[in-house]
């Protein structure tokens, strides 16, 4: 019930700002390290998105610095509910012990599988990060602050229309 307590007061202030579609990142493997069982908890959090005015949709994210065994369930249980409200799948972490290419294959089944693809980069580390983000494939880029350090890399972005989720009191 805490989750949904929480995403209920998340809907009620995006709300109270005016927001109508929100994209909410989930840390899927947060959930599975505590072993709570994560289907009861999303039912509570899609229970909650479903009495909202906003229309909601799920990133489930799995934490890059500790490999692709452990990010694998993460990635099923996101394409198990791509027909459920989730519509993307995320690498959140420590970039710099979890490099993008250790999760192409998974990235690569995923697009497969009718999800789309989001990657956490170029915070911590430089602009090489976003570009491994985008060799496998990620369609948005978290942070990506660090892409300003290079030109090509800023022309490349906009040439393909790739957006950077920047958040401005914390980055």
């Amino acid at each position: 019930e805490d989750y949904g307590i929480a995403a209920r007061r998340l809907f009620e202030r995006l709300e109270s700002e005016g927001v109508t579609y929100a994209e909410v990142t989930l840390s899927a493997w947060v959930v599975l390290w505590k072993q709570q069982l994560f289907a009861p908890i999303y039912d509570i959090l899609q229970r909650e998105a479903g009495r909202s005015k906003l229309s909601v949709r799920w990133i489930l994210d799995a934490v890059r610095q500790l490999g692709v065994e452990p990010a694998r369930p993460v990635f099923e249980l996101a394409a198990e509910r791509v027909d459920d409200g989730v519509v993307a799948i995320g690498l959140g972490g420590d970039e710099s012990q979890g490099p993008a290419r250790w999760f192409a294959d998974l990235y690569r089944q995923a697009a497969g599988r009718g999800l789309r693809l989001t990657c956490h980069a170029g915070e911590t580390t430089g602009p090489e990060s976003v570009w491994d983000a985008l060799a496998i494939g990620a369609e948005r880029i978290g942070h990506g602050i660090r892409s300003i350090e290079d030109p090509l890399l800023i022309d490349h972005l906009r040439e393909h229309n790739i957006p950077l989720e920047v958040c401005i009191t914390s980055n």
